[in-house]
């Protein structure tokens, strides 16, 4: 039989197919990467566009790029077209790795969303991070030497930032739960941020006028986010308000490294379900200021008062309802629920938001 009677797909076809089956099933891109030369050069593109420190959630890790751009086996264009995405996390096994991250990060300037972690030489990325123009930012560390300024071209179509405490701290002098804090003015200068989030590490119990200088000061703020460490408080009316629908709370470890790689592989991360979370609080399902019972605020503030009568974390209402009948009557009942559906918080919102 002729060569020429076998079946074959048109090449716009073929590439489709192959470029869906590597960002469907990323773990195939090695294989893929060996049926052809043509294939090849469809399915690198994909490889390097997400980068995570280990490559175990991604399509690749640091060590993998990181040596394809020393190699020189590539024009210096091919990473900045298509590292896309960067998620890089220093721990014991990645501490060297440190050293490296201004070269890489240099070398993919064209990045949209990037996320560092426990950085610690900062003055060696600067430039780097200052020839970047991401659309979305997340970088928690210490920042012991870096002056931001909001006018840079790093800031310049940044839509999502999320920064921990001692991120911004060092370098506008200010601490998050300050009144006076500098912060607001620092984001309203920032010229198209949607969407803000801060882990504070302790939340205090106190009036929250940081955050509603910014909802104030950010009017095209979208949504507020403040993480950390939930108080422990035996009644909830003892947690200010913040009357704002754009404003909700999630735990400190909101940004996960499998959570950000489901993000961009089309599904929801934490920012997509924030979306969704204050959406619900437009359209008056959620009341601004309010805990939704359904979340796991909601939960631990059950738990709170829980611990005053006994109970055990994970009680489901089929045995919740009939112990707290048991010890304390009707009486005990009326007295519990009301303080779990109307619990205020600071947050008004959830720390898990699974659900949306």
């Amino acid at each position: 039989m002729s060569a020429d009677l076998f079946p074959f797909f048109p090449p716009e076809l073929e590439r489709e197919i192959f470029e869906l089956a590597a960002e469907l099933h990323p773990e195939s891109i090695h294989s893929l990467l060996l049926v052809s030369r043509r294939v090849c050069e469809w399915i690198e593109k994909i490889k390097y566009r997400t980068i995570t420190t280990n490559g175990i959630h991604s399509t690749c890790s640091f060590p993998v790029v990181q040596l394809a751009i020393r190699s020189y086996s590539k024009p210096v264009s091919f990473f900045q077209d298509h590292v896309r995405n960067f998620f890089f996390r220093a721990d014991d096994r990645s501490y060297k790795k440190q050293h490296e991250i201004g070269r890489t990060l240099s070398a993919c300037n064209g990045i949209q969303d990037l996320v560092l972690e426990n950085i610690a030489w900062t003055q060696s990325i600067l430039p780097s991070l200052w020839a970047m123009q991401p659309r979305r930012l997340s970088i928690v560390w210490n920042f012991e030497f870096i002056e931001l300024d909001p006018h840079q071209q790093m800031f310049a179509f940044l839509t999502h930032l999320h920064v921990n405490e001692a991120a911004i701290a060092a370098s506008v002098s200010f601490h998050l739960i300050l009144p006076d804090s500098p912060l607001p003015l620092f984001l309203a200068e920032l010229p198209v941020l949607t969407h803000f989030a801060m882990a504070i590490g302790l939340l205090i119990l106190g009036p929250p006028e940081v955050e509603q200088n910014i909802l104030a000061s950010c009017q095209n703020l979208q949504v507020l986010i403040v993480g950390g460490a939930e108080p422990e408080v035996d009644e909830p009316e003892e947690l200010p308000s913040i009357d704002d629908v754009r404003f909700l709370y999630m735990d400190a470890k909101f940004e996960s490294e499998s959570d950000w790689v489901n993000g961009k592989r089309g599904r929801k991360d934490w920012w997509a379900r924030a979306d969704a979370f204050v959406a619900k609080k437009r359209r008056g399902e959620i009341h601004p200021s309010l805990s939704d019972p359904r979340t796991s605020f909601g939960i631990r503030l059950i738990n709170a008062q829980a611990r005053v009568v006994g109970l055990k974390p994970g009680m489901g209402f089929e045995v919740l309802i009939p112990y707290l009948l048991g010890v304390g009557g009707w009486a005990g009942l009326a007295g519990f629920i009301p303080a779990f559906l109307v619990g205020r918080t600071r947050f008004g919102a959830c720390s898990s938001l699974d659900q949306f």
